[in-house]
């Protein structure tokens, strides 16, 4: 019978681990800071614009990390390069599916321990497990955080880009359409994306004053 596992090692501390453990795939992820610049942008998530985030691993010895795996230099060096650290405690028991305070989870691993973000689950049984993310909650908590001001709203510039690697999508099939089927298929998926996007960014651009004016 299949299980949701989910994390029992707190990212403070390094022992007391769990009867059953994760087997985790690739490379250990290490402990990391979620970090936001304008050139990752925003995603559209139901209607949305919702910013995307980085992971800034704290890797020993690495992108000036310290070999104690101290990062503050480190993240200060990313916001002398645009970056916008996201504090770990933007993320609230309110936000995170195991009501648990911070976005950062510890996994213990098979060959250490293993960092994710409180949206990740791994679900299975018998040592064999999945790694499942819940994208609406990730997704929500990342929007909140430009409604409480810590990080921006997408702005005319950030619809323009978006705008544009849309196009060019479509771009790609609309040449092919009338002669490849699936070509066809995708130019109409591209064009209700369009379609939803363009409805998103009038809502998103229009002034504070208006959308006030509209809701009442």
């Amino acid at each position: 019978m299949a299980v949701t596992l989910r994390p029992t090692i707190p990212v403070q501390q390094n022992s007391g681990g769990p009867t059953q453990r994760v087997k985790v795939e690739g490379i250990t992820r290490p402990m990391f800071t979620l970090a936001w610049h304008p050139n990752r942008g925003w995603e559209l998530v139901d209607g949305k614009f919702v910013p995307l985030l980085s992971e800034f691993p704290h890797q020993p010895g690495v992108n000036n990390v310290k070999k104690n795996g101290d990062a503050l230099y480190a993240l200060s060096r990313q916001q002398q390069k645009g970056w916008v650290i996201v504090p770990a405690t933007s993320a609230t028991p309110d936000d995170t599916p195991d009501q648990g305070p911070g976005y950062v989870r510890a996994w213990p691993g098979d060959r250490g321990t293993h960092h994710e973000h409180a949206w990740v689950s791994y679900v299975g049984s018998h040592g064999r497990w999945t790694r499942q993310i819940d994208a609406k909650g990730y997704a929500a908590w990342r929007y909140s955080l430009v409604e409480r001001g810590l990080l921006p709203a997408i702005d005319a510039a950030g619809v323009q880009t978006m705008r544009e690697k849309l196009q060019k999508q479509r771009d790609r099939f609309a040449g092919r359409a009338d002669v490849n089927p699936y070509a066809a298929s995708a130019l109409k998926a591209i064009d209700e994306q369009i379609a939803a996007f363009e409805k998103a960014a009038a809502a998103a651009l229009k002034p504070a004053t208006s959308r006030r004016r509209s809701s009442t």
